[in-house]
């Protein structure tokens, strides 16, 4: 990614324009949600917005505060709409990857209370550990 100029390079006219601009956006998200949860129009909101966003990406001097505010609402809508469930689930695997690859090692220096511990720890956040010939399988509860 390039490197974004300071703000200051940026006219602070051009700057308020964009965070004006970037509030009616979020009231037309927020409208359109509060219209019986209507996706399809919020959606619409955000794809209005990506258009706007690459054309503004595409001058030469772009302000660092309204790209991180407007990747900031695209962070919270998505979220809002689910676009980014997947990253927890990656977030908890490698953790539960990590946990057993510890629970392997304490296994293997026949260190027995640690090992339980993990498989403890890894209940607790409901986790189910199942010991095959094959390795280890792991499954949320």
């Amino acid at each position: 990614m390039p490197k974004l100029p300071e703000d200051d390079d940026a006219s602070a006219h051009e700057v308020a324009a964009k965070m004006v601009a970037l509030q009616t956006y979020h009231q037309r998200f927020v409208d359109a949600m509060d219209d019986d949860f209507n996706t399809a129009d919020a959606l619409a909101v955000l794809f209005d917005l990506a258009r706007e966003t690459n054309a503004y990406l595409a001058n030469p001097a772009p302000s660092k505060t309204v790209v991180a505010k407007t990747l900031a609402f695209f962070g919270e809508t998505g979220d809002l709409l689910g676009f980014f469930a997947d990253q927890a689930t990656d977030d908890l695997t490698t953790k539960v990857d990590e946990m057993i690859a510890q629970r392997q090692t304490a296994r293997k220096a026949k260190d027995w209370g640690k090992a339980d511990a993990i498989r403890d720890e890894l209940q607790a956040l409901g986790i189910v550990l199942e010991d095959t010939p094959q390795g280890i399988r792991w499954r949320k509860k």
